[in-house]
């Protein structure tokens, strides 16, 4: 059990693009996660971009079993 920490973001920077910035912390297993999205709105519904995503994982318990 632990907490876990989301923040998201959305900036529109003109009627067509926006950015957007996702992101999350959890400390049951000290993992982390990030994404980044640039898009191009093709209608109300449908958008069309890229994004960066990045994540992990810290396992404390392998690394104290390795140890002794």
């Amino acid at each position: 059990m632990g907490l876990k920490l989301a923040p998201e973001s959305w900036l529109d920077v003109s009627p067509l693009w926006f950015l957007s910035l996702d992101a999350s912390y959890g400390t049951a297993f000290q993992q982390y996660w990030g994404l980044a999205r640039v898009g191009y709105r093709l209608g109300p519904r449908l958008a069309s971009g890229w994004k960066l995503a990045r994540s992990a994982m810290r396992n404390t318990t392998l690394g104290a079993a390795e140890a002794s």
